[in-house]
Parts: structure tokens; C-alpha cells; sequence
């Protein structure tokens, strides 16, 4: 079985979304100085690594293919593997004094007269002094399995034993998702190349989850990946921040590959409801996808930002505003579980400077969530509900024959009053104002800075209870107190770490990060123009 996603994850591997995973597999394996150079100038590259063997350090350089080479195969891109072994390439951590080894990637085997032809390249380039060698599917096997020559680490864990099991057994649904993935966190990784290992692990899994059509699950499983490297920064700043980097731009490219059918169709609520499979169940998916979609584009946003890739943040944020004004699904949260994901959104929309469309979704979601507790006494679903809790609170307040308990607790309360007092104080008031005629009661948890408090269940928390917000924006928030410094995440990549921590555990926000992504301004409009 394990080997079986290991095959699925070999497929997937040359596909531009799955890149990073494959940085991390050779990082696992004990390469390091990696570097991606897939582009206008890579002289047949796509990766360059370094690998000390037997006392010896070697320059690696790495073309990856996918599927088989036939010898026409060979052919076609014997071009490309002379410049990987002869042209060496512009990027600076390629070291041409090193003894170079040029490999040749496939997912698939060199078939027909391509061995030959391999092992004649072999020949010719070990006579100028250039090792030549092929790594195809079986040896990308061994490494996920640990049993490559070089390697000093064991292969998959037996979390990602049970873990893929479970998967393929259809059994992950809702908060099994956190109890399942949180083990995949090492707790101690020992080696940089086990903390890579963990991430590739993770990288596995959403392959498992996309392969069987369950994009969002598979979204969910990506924001594990960030919790592995904020995790790891707690013991070692320079690994967990390399780790991290690394999850973020997975979580945004891997993301917008599975949620591709969304983002060619931002402003078409048709569209998106027949992707989601339309029905009278659309009344519970179709939302739920708005507001993953505004968490993956809203990280996307803010880790461009802080990578200073301000073209990317900038299409990106584009699109955002699109899928925003376009569906009306977005500010219609079902349950507490997507108030990380609506902080995603709406801080990316105020960081970007679209003024207009984040005052429109604090609004349209204020509303939303007043109407929902004016109507039931059972307000919508806490953030630890089952999937059934969460339609049978959305769907029975109707209905007097459905028994629902008293619920005037709200994390989503949370997320639209800071938001408000951090990027649009002028209305900070009325948000506040509307929340105590409905009888709503702002509650959630706050977290330490601590590896513990990045999980559910986990300690280093306390209880906000019964936030009690000051009349005016005027004044500061007292919760926003408890936090005066970014934690170890936000110090390591930047605040989007903290939002991601966010959605994904779904029961803390923390939104103290909020006025830091204001940029020193309590509005960050103002600061934008």
C-alpha cells in the first residue's frame, strides 16, 4: 500500500506543482544546498544540489523527466542532458570546482535503445572527468523508501503507514484530519534529514487525498506542512524557517494546481456550484469552498508580500478581489471552523489595498453572522463540531423537530471585530454594536508562543472568554495584549505562518498579528496609499 502512493507520488513528481516535495525528497536523502533553477537559463537544469560521500562533497545537477524514454525520447533531449553536464549553470551555489555529477530524472524506466544509449553518454562523459547516471523509477523507490546507498535514514514512518491507510480506506472526514496529520509533526526530528523526510511525508499524503478527487482535504493536509516547519522552529530557528519557506510556496503552488477549476472561473458562482456538485447539499459545499479558496489565495497573497515577490502578490490579490466580489459564498462562513479561513482573506484584502472589497466582506459577513444568531438560538457550529453537528446547526434552526443546543458563542465574532478595529476602525463601532443586539459572545482560545499551542488539544492556551471589546477603535484590544511580540513562526517567515496555524487548527485566530501586517498603521489603507 505504502509503496503503491509512493508509485503515485513518483507520477506526480516532474508536474510544476509537486517540485517542492521533490526538493524535499533529496534533501531527506542528505543533499543540501538545493536549489530549484527550472527556467530561461538552467542550461538543462531543473535542480542543483550538493551530497558529501565517503568524505567527498559532489555538485549534483538534476534534468527531470516524466514518464518512460524511449530512444526517440532520447533523442529529443539529448541536447538538454549535454548542457546539464558540459554548460555549467548561472546560479551562484553551483560550485564548477566540485567533482559533478549530472543525473537524468525519470518517473518512468529507459526503454527500448536508451539504455544503450545512456550507457554510451555514461562512457563518454566519465572520460572528461563528468559522472553521468540515471535515476528513474525504481531508485526514486529506494530513496522514499530509505534504501538508497548514501542513506543514513529509515523510509516513511509508521504515522505515514497508518496515515495513507486511512486515506485510502476513506476514513478521514472532518476533525479526523487534524487527530490523523498532527502525527506526521515530528516532535524531535534528530536530523535535518528527518525534518525533511516529515515534510515529504506530508507532500505524499496530499498526493494520496488529490488523487482521489479531495482537493480541499488535500488543501488541509498542505497547511500540515506549514505546522511541521513552525514546529520545528521552535528547536532549531534556521531549519524550521528553511522547512517553512518551503511549505508556504508548496501550500501556494500545490494549492492553486488543485483548486485550478475554481481559479479559471473566479466570478462564476454557476461554475462553482457545479463543481461542487450543485444539489441541496450546495447550500453547505458551495460556501465551504469560498472560503478555502479565499484561505489559499489570501496565504498566497501575504507570503508573496513577504518574500517581496510583489508582481505575484499583486496578480494574486487580483484574483482574490475577483473570487470576493464574485461570489457571494464567501461571506457566508457555515461554522466557526472557517474563521481562520475568512482572516485569511480579509487581511490579505486590507495588506493589498483593495479598501472597497474588504469593507464589502466584513459587512456581507457581519450581517450573515448576526442574521444566523437572531434566528437560532443556536448560532452556527463551534470550531470542535463533526461535520453532522455542523449541517444539522446550519440546516435545523427551521425546524422544531430538530433539537439544537443554545449557542451564542462566536470565534468568527472574533476575526470581523479585530479585522475591523486593526484595518477599518471608522466602523469598528457598528461591527461591535450589532454583534451585542444579537447577543453574539466574541470566544475563542489565545495561544503561547509554543510548539504545543500549534495543535488541537495542545497546551501552552488559555481561554478568551466573554472578550470584552472597547467602545472605539481609540483604544487598544486587551487580548491583542497577551501577544506583544510575533511568535516564533511570524519571526521566522513573516505573520502568513501565524493564519495558517490558523486555519488550519480552527480554534484560535491569532489575530494579535493583525496590526503587524497593517505595517505600523492602525489602518492599512492609509498606509498602502
Amino acid at each position: 500500500m505504502l509503496v503503491a502512493a509512493f508509485e503515485s507520488w513518483i507520477d506526480s513528481i516532474t508536474e510544476r506543482g509537486f517540485d517542492e516535495a521533490f526538493l524535499s525528497l533529496l534533501r531527506a536523502n542528505g543533499y543540501y544546498d538545493v536549489h530549484f533553477t527550472h527556467g530561461a537559463y538552467e542550461n538543462g537544469r531543473d535542480v542543483i544540489a550538493k551530497l558529501t560521500e565517503n568524505g567527498r562533497t559532489i555538485q549534483c545537477a538534476f534534468q527531470n523527466k516524466a514518464g518512460d524514454v524511449s530512444g526517440a525520447g532520447w533523442d529529443r533531449i539529448f541536447s538538454q542532458l549535454y548542457q546539464l553536464v558540459r554548460m555549467p549553470p548561472g546560479h551562484p551555489a553551483f560550485d564548477p570546482a566540485l567533482p559533478r555529477r549530472c543525473l537524468l530524472v525519470t518517473t518512468g524506466r529507459l526503454v527500448g535503445k536508451a539504455p544503450a544509449c545512456a550507457a554510451s553518454f555514461r562512457r563518454d562523459m566519465a572520460s572528461q572527468g563528468v559522472e553521468f547516471d540515471v535515476m528513474d523509477r525504481e531508485r526514486l523507490i529506494e530513496h522514499l523508501e530509505g534504501t538508497a546507498a548514501h542513506e543514513t535514514l529509515g523510509g516513511g514512518s509508521r504515522a505515514l503507514v497508518e496515515t495513507i491507510g486511512a486515506i485510502v480506506g476513506g476514513k478521514v472526514f472532518g476533525a479526523q484530519l487534524e487527530r490523523l496529520f498532527v502525527r506526521l509533526v515530528p516532535s524531535s526530528p534528530g536530523t535535518d534529514a528527518a525534518a525533511w523526510r516529515a515534510l515529504l511525508d506530508n507532500s505524499i499524503c496530499v498526493r494520496a487525498f488529490s488523487q482521489r478527487n479531495l482537493p480541499f482535504h488535500a488543501l488541509t493536509v498542505l497547511l500540515n506542512g506549514i505546522r511541521v516547519g513552525a514546529c520545528l522552529g521552535y528547536a532549531s530557528a534556521e531549519l524550521g524557517q528553511a522547512v517553512l519557506r518551503e511549505a508556504m510556496k508548496s501550500y501556494s503552488i500545490v494549492g492553486r494546481c488543485l483548486l485550478k477549476d475554481f481559479l479559471e472561473a473566479p466570478d462564476d458562482p454557476k461554475r462553482w456550484l457545479e463543481l461542487v456538485g450543485g444539489g441541496g447539499a450546495s447550500f453547505v459545499t458551495y460556501p465551504s469552498a469560498c472560503l478555502r479558496v479565499l484561505e489559499l489565495l489570501g496565504l498566497s497573497v501575504l507570503s508573496f508580500q513577504e518574500e517581496g515577490r510583489q508582481k505575484d502578490a499583486a496578480e494574486c490579490a487580483q484574483l482574490l478581489r475577483a473570487v470576493v466580489e464574485g461570489q457571494p459564498g464567501c461571506a457566508h462562513p457555515i461554522s466557526d471552523r472557517y474563521a481562520g479561513s475568512l482572516s485569511c482573506g480579509l487581511v490579505a484584502l486590507a495588506a493589498s489595498g483593495f479598501e472597497e472589497t474588504f469593507r464589502a466582506l466584513l459587512v456581507d459577513s457581519t450581517n450573515w453572522l448576526c442574521t444566523r444568531y437572531e434566528s437560532s438560538d443556536a448560532g452556527l457550529a463551534s470550531p470542535y463540531a463533526t461535520v453532522e453537528e455542523e449541517v444539522r446547526t446550519l440546516l435545523g434552526a427551521p425546524f422544531e423537530g430538530i433539537e439544537l443546543p443554545q449557542r451564542r458563542a462566536s470565534l468568527l465574532a472574533i476575526v470581523l471585530a479585530d479585522a475591523a478595529h486593526t484595518f477599518a476602525p471608522d466602523i469598528y463601532a457598528d461591527v461591535v454594536n450589532d454583534f451585542e443586539a444579537v447577543g453574539i459572545i466574541a470566544q475563542g482560545l489565545h495561544a503561547e508562543d509554543n510548539a504545543s499551542a500549534c495543535q488541537v488539544g495542545g497546551t501552552h492556551t488559555r481561554p478568551l472568554l466573554r472578550i470584552a471589546y472597547p467602545a472605539t477603535a481609540d483604544e487598544p484590544l486587551p487580548h491583542h495584549a497577551l501577544q506583544r511580540t510575533p511568535r516564533t513562526p511570524e519571526r521566522l517567515v513573516g505573520p502568513s505562518a501565524c493564519l495558517a496555524l490558523a486555519a488550519l487548527i480552527g480554534d484560535r485566530l491569532f489575530s494579535d498579528c493583525y496590526p503587524r501586517v497593517s505595517k505600523g498603521g492602525r489602518c492599512a489603507f492609509a498606509a498602502v496609499q
